[in-house]
Parts: structure tokens; sequence; C-alpha cells
């Protein structure tokens, strides 16, 4: 668990908000996905492509209250980003090879789509406003941005004051800069609305702090 003083200068990072980045990434799977079900299926050259690569099963016992289990795959975990163990690099970087050589023939496809899709997307797009105890919340995106900023604003249930200081409460972009993986957890700004807590993944295991 995160904590800073709610001020009107930057503070640090809200729920994650990666949008449409999610559908991006997903379309080499979903081409490769129609592509096998087409009747003209996706055409694999090479000896690599013909042969996806397959992950060693080496035996590994996890021990849990609820019984030890055997897990073959155990030595793909990595909760170390920064070893950046040689056999795992390999052995993804293999599959990325396999999967970029299967999609080859829809790659004009692919790119096709996500234009398609950047152009009805409205990068710089921000929430509806919400009231809490005295201030406006929302999420704003700007553009090129995976992430959103949360900001508020004094004002009453009846509207925001126009006059009044927007505060940047939660700077996504920034927590997220130069980390190889983020994701936000859920926020809450305290009774006297002067603290915000928040949470926060680095590690990519849903080990929030």
């Amino acid at each position: 668990m995160q904590r800073k003083r709610v001020g009107r200068r930057r503070v640090v990072a809200a729920r994650n908000a990666r949008r449409c980045r999610a559908l991006l990434l997903a379309l080499p799977a979903l081409l490769s996905l129609v592509s096998a079900c087409s009747m003209s299926p996706v055409r694999i050259s090479g000896a690599a492509a013909a042969s996806p690569p397959v992950a060693k099963a080496i035996p590994h016992v996890v021990a849990s209250l609820n019984g030890d289990r055997i897990d073959e795959y155990y030595w793909l975990r990595d909760d170390d980003l920064k070893a950046k163990r040689p056999e795992i690099i390999e052995y993804l970087s293999a599959e990325n090879a396999y999967a970029a050589s299967a999609l080859a023939d829809v790659k004009p496809l692919q790119d096709k789509l996500i234009g398609e899709m950047r152009a009805r997307i409205k990068e710089d797009d921000s929430s509806v406003p919400s009231y809490d105890n005295g201030y406006w919340y929302w999420r704003r995106f700007d553009t090129g941005a995976e992430y959103p900023r949360l900001l508020r604003q004094r004002g009453t249930p009846d509207g925001q004051d126009s006059t009044a200081t927007v505060e940047m409460l939660l700077d996504l972009p920034a927590r997220a800069a130069g980390k190889p993986y983020y994701s936000a957890g859920d926020t809450a700004v305290s009774p006297d609305r002067q603290w915000l807590a928040w949470t926060e993944d680095t590690v990519g295991r849903r080990m929030s702090t």
C-alpha cells in the first residue's frame, strides 16, 4: 500500500486503464484463430516455422497446505525480472519467432485493422467526473498514453468550480515509465481529503503493494 499527501502538485498512480491496447495486442492471436477456421489456413514456411517450440518438462514439487503438486513448467516462473534467465529468454524468443512466421501472411491485414481501430479511438479522452466530499474526480488520457491521470477539482454537487485549480492526484504514465510491467490497482482518498492511498503491481503476479 502506497500513501502520499494530496496537494496541488502531481502525486501518483491510479486504477489501471490500458483501454484498447489489450485488444490491439490480442490481434495476432485473433487472426491466428480466424486463419485456422478458414478454408485457406495460414501458410507456414521454413524449418523453424514448421515446428513450434516445445517447452521442456522439468518436474518440480510445489508445497501447499492443500497437498503438494508437481509443476513441470515451474522453471518458466521468473520472479526476478532483472535476472533475465537465458533459458526463459531463449524459449520465449523461439515462441515469438514462430508466431511471427505463422502470422506473416496476415501481417498486412493486422496492420490494416490496427490502423482502422486507432482511427476510431479518441486518444485524448476523459471519464465522466464523479462528485465526492467537496471534489469532482475524473481520469484523463493524453494522446498516445497507455495509462490515465487522476484529476480532481473543487465544487458542489451541482457542478465543478471552474475557477478552482485542477489538481493532479495520480500520474500513472510517470509511475509506469521505465518499468517492464506496471498495473495500478485501487485508490482511496482519506475522509479529510488530504491523503491518497493506492496499490500497484510492478511484478505481474497480482502482488499489489
